[in-house]
């Protein structure tokens, strides 16, 4: 009787215990649910705004590159001369730029107006192109295509428009941020029209027209407003950014200690009456291009911080719901799974430091795993990434080491010893049919050089000679310094004129080297060079037997008068 009591007590004892750990794991997956539920909004919600803030970052940038496509625009339709070909890669280079930049904004827009916004920047870079193939080009004319590149500009910007209006109504904390990022760049865009409403006149030599006039004052005006608009120091969306504060201040003095300035100058001479201008159209554009240059930083960097803010948001989002996750598979798995806490808390970080060490020990490339909440293993862990660190300092040091045991300080080529090292090595390994060609190089009358100018002018000749070896060679040759004044260069091939075409063109780069002693006068380089190779049809050639060849080459080119070239004649 007692017995069965016992029996039927423990046997409810045993399910009430159950029932409460069954209650304990629904109310705490109630719990976390609801907390799971909070947190799977917010950060749909900061994922989100990443999301239209890396659009509006490639909305914003295309519209820059837009604006940006003007300046070399201006500069092709204006420049003089025949030779045009500079000015034309600089143009294509911009629209290929703008061209990638709308390709990535292509699924943002609707496609008529995606298409309308082609077609109008297609018929607006013929008109640039017809205009620039035309010698003189009558104001009106280019007025009419720098107004036409105006019009572009201005279709894309009431796209981003309208697009952050749609984005501010998602989510109106959103308004603060887009609209600055939106400020910045039409800041940029009006500023650099400043200079666009000069250019027709100053190419034709014109006064200033009331039409330009209006304009300039328009856009005067409304970099102004910007400005006020975006005086609070540089306040970022999330606190204070002393960085923006500053590129601020800096792009702000920049444009108006000198931009600004420009165009007032310009302006004034421009209603003298008599159409003389300070600067040619080309020269304005790229004078004034350069004092946007901080202009354009500050709004590059203030983009790339908003981007990475809100990047940084969502992933702190993200990774807030998989911690909620985790706690709440936690929570409920550690009932039944308790025996697994030692398999993924010790047992695994145990042997991820194993075998990271064993990575180290085999010279490969490690990644250190984050430590585990184990305060003994933190310390394995530790001790671990400092091991780490130290391999690596010794494996630096012993790269600079090695480096400098085998560089010749003065002009970074090999230096004699490596070069005979790596010589002998690539003379025993070569294949057959090829033929390893050895110049030797000596500086005529570096002595007398020395002499006269000193040993700095001395050394900067040798630092030329080196440059000029480093312009000629290939990725396969070699080149030493191996004397005071004699350089040496390996090659291969399979004709012995390679390596005289080479020799030539070293010496014909020697004598068009510009080098000036310090009172002005024009140093003279010119080198002696002997050619030796060895035998298609031997191997037996020694490394030793091949300087010597080239050692006698040289000597006969210094005999016959320096400044020459002599190749070793075969056995």
């Amino acid at each position: 009787m007692k017995a069965g009591v016992l029996s039927t007590d423990s046997g409810g004892l045993s399910s009430r215990l159950g029932w409460w750990a069954v209650v304990v794991i629904v109310l705490s997956g109630v719990m976390a649910g609801i907390i799971l539920r909070g947190t799977w909004h917010a950060a749909s919600q900061a994922e989100q705004n990443a999301r239209i803030i890396q659009e509006l970052y490639q909305l914003l940038n295309a519209a820059n590159l837009l604006a940006a496509e003007r300046a070399p625009s201006n500069i092709i339709m204006t420049e003089t001369g025949d030779d045009h070909s500079e000015a034309w890669q600089r143009l294509n280079r911009a629209r290929l730029r703008t061209d990638a930049a709308l390709r990535q904004t292509a699924s943002l827009l609707p496609s008529p107006q995606f298409s309308d916004l082609l077609h109008k920047l297609r018929d607006v870079r013929q008109q640039v192109d017809l205009t620039a193939s035309h010698k003189g080009p009558d104001r009106i004319k280019l007025q009419n295509t720098i107004n036409g590149m105006f019009t572009v500009s201005d279709i894309l910007h009431d796209i981003v428009l309208v697009k952050s209006a749609q984005w501010i109504q998602e989510d109106t904390s959103l308004s603060t941020p887009v609209l600055r990022a939106v400020a910045l760049t039409e800041l940029r865009d009006t500023a650099g029209r400043l200079g666009s409403w000069l250019i027709a006149p100053v190419q034709t030599g014109t006064t200033l027209s009331r039409y330009n006039l209006e304009g300039l004052y328009r856009a005067d005006e409304r970099v102004s407003m910007l400005w006020a608009l975006l005086a609070p120091a540089g306040t970022f969306p999330i606190g204070t950014n002393s960085r923006l504060a500053a590129m601020r201040v800096e792009a702000r003095e920049h444009f108006f200690e000198e931009g600004h300035p420009l165009i007032t100058q310009l302006v004034s001479e421009g209603l003298s009456g008599t159409g003389k201008y300070s600067y040619s159209a080309v020269g304005l554009t790229e004078r004034y291009l350069s004092t946007l240059t901080l202009l354009e930083r500050w709004q590059y960097e203030y983009l790339r911080q908003l981007t990475a803010e809100y990047n940084q948001r969502a992933n702190k989002e993200s990774d807030l719901f998989t911690l909620v996750l985790f706690t709440l598979l936690t929570i409920t798995g550690l009932i039944s799974a308790g025996v697994f806490v030692v398999q993924f808390r010790i047992m695994r970080p145990l042997l991820s430091a194993r075998k990271m060490i064993v990575s180290m020990a085999e010279d490969k490339n490690v990644t250190l795993y984050p430590p585990p909440r184990v305060r003994e293993l933190d310390q394995l862990f530790y001790a671990i990434e400092i091991l780490k660190i130290r391999l690596e300092e010794r494996d630096e040091l012993t790269r600079r080491l090695q480096y400098l045991a085998e560089t010749d300080e003065l002009t970074g080529l090999f230096n004699r010893r490596a070069f005979d090292q790596t010589g002998e090595s690539l003379l025993s390994g070569h294949r057959p049919g090829v033929i390893i060609f050895l110049i030797i190089m000596d500086l005529d009358y570096f002595k007398l050089i020395n002499d006269r100018y000193g040993h700095p002018v001395g050394d900067s000749v040798l630092t030329a000679a080196a440059d000029v070896i480093r312009t000629h060679i290939t990725e396969g040759d070699m080149a030493a310094r191996i004397g005071g004044e004699e350089f040496a260069i390996v090659v291969s091939g399979t004709e012995s004129t390679s390596a005289l075409r080479l020799a030539e063109s070293i010496q014909k780069g020697l004598h068009n080297r510009d080098s000036r002693a310090p009172d002005g006068d024009r140093i003279n380089i010119t080198a002696s060079f002997g050619i030796a190779g060895t035998k298609q049809d031997s191997s037996n050639t020694s490394w030793r037997q091949l300087i010597a060849d080239a050692d006698s080459a040289l000597y006969e080119a210094k005999r016959s008068g320096r400044d020459c070239i002599r190749v070793s004649a075969p056995e």
